[in-house]
């Protein structure tokens, strides 16, 4: 039986129909459809980098261990669809992951790196599940903003020094020394001293209005605070210009 030039048509469509299902299924299972509704605005933080803080109460611990391993998501809502952009030591930037208005998946930038295997998941509204290249998927939990929640967990609070003087550091982002008030911002990572990255072991905060920046620790029961100068190379003083004892409000 003579086959027609139509049937022809008609068969290779039918394949090529075929074909596209195929791949369009196979990406649906590498790229399960996201429940838009289920991603919020601001910043997530891994979740070992929060518990690190929680146990140090320190930012510089928590980067330095997790060094050059992506650390932060931000979230944002754009023409195109939900930006998802991976953040390393909060300097960084990496992949950038696109939630589409239905629901689908993709990489929108890579910045270089290897952004394969991209793999996204959301069970409720207070995590997530992120992985790509040589990364394994890691959860990642939204605290808002990122600045204020890690001063939440370290340096928020109010202390007395030596002599009795009152000092603060509010979840609002204000600070009083005895009289003298001011807005400050906390370090999410650590200040680079060089290679040794031992040697990145201090947190740090800044004034905002002066640009003053003071490392910070808590030791033995007290939040050190250091001066620092320099500007390419901060330098720290060896000893603490404040040795503060936290009160109970």
């Amino acid at each position: 039986m003579e086959i027609t030039f139509e049937k022809r048509i008609i068969f290779f469509l039918f394949l090529a129909f075929i074909m596209f299902s195929y791949l369009f299924s196979s990406a649906l299972l590498a790229h399960p459809l996201i429940n838009r509704d289920l991603i919020k605005f601001g910043d997530y933080l891994r979740e070992d980098y929060v518990s690190i803080i929680e146990k140090t109460y320190s930012p510089a611990i928590a980067a330095s261990r997790l060094f050059n391993e992506p650390i932060s998501i931000t979230s944002q809502e754009t023409n195109n669809g939900i930006e998802l952009m991976v953040g390393y030591n909060f300097h960084e930037g990496g992949v950038c992951a696109l939630v589409k208005q239905n629901g689908m998946v993709t990489t929108q930038e890579s910045c270089g790196v290897d952004a394969s295997n991209l793999s996204l998941i959301l069970n409720d509204d207070t995590s997530l599940l992120l992985g790509f290249g040589e990364f394994k998927q890691q959860k990642y939990i939204f605290v808002g903003k990122a600045e204020r929640f890690v001063a939440e967990k370290t340096i928020v609070g109010n202390y007395i020094d030596a002599k009795g003087i009152a000092y603060s550091f509010n979840a609002d982002g204000s600070a009083s020394f005895g009289i003298k008030k001011f807005k400050y911002c906390i370090g999410l990572d650590y200040i680079e001293r060089g290679e040794d990255v031992s040697e990145k072991i201090r947190s740090y905060f800044s004034n905002i209005v002066t640009g003053d920046l003071y490392e910070f620790e808590f030791k033995d029961g007290f939040l050190n605070i250091y001066k620092t100068s320099g500007e390419m190379l901060l330098i720290a003083e060896k000893n603490p210009f404040l040795k503060l004892k936290k009160t109970v409000n």
